[in-house]
């Protein structure tokens, strides 16, 4: 598993560690300290930009008296490329 040493700071003051492989898929940073990188771009752009799946490995079991549900865990890129696919945008948030 990658290490997520490096951090990026979004102007929302939201904050993301991610690996060497993803700063260097990024667009939008710039350096201002030595892992630290400040992103021009939202935070959706960036977590759209990263290399990580839409999906958890693995299944979570849900039980409700003797229904048993199995289901995947969704990553932030997963939930934000379905809900782009159901027409909503970033933009529309404000």
């Amino acid at each position: 598993m990658a290490h997520r040493n490096y951090l990026i700071r979004y102007s929302n003051g939201f904050k993301e560690h991610i690996s060497h492989a993803d700063l260097l898929a990024r667009t939008g940073l710039v350096k201002v300290g030595h892992r630290a990188y400040l992103s021009t771009v939202s935070i959706q752009e960036g977590i759209l930009q990263s290399s990580g799946p839409n999906y958890l490995p693995g299944l979570f079991l849900w039980q409700l008296a003797e229904l048993l549900e199995y289901e995947r865990l969704q990553t932030s890129k997963g939930q934000i490329q379905q809900l782009e696919k159901m027409g909503w945008r970033a933009e529309s948030v404000a």
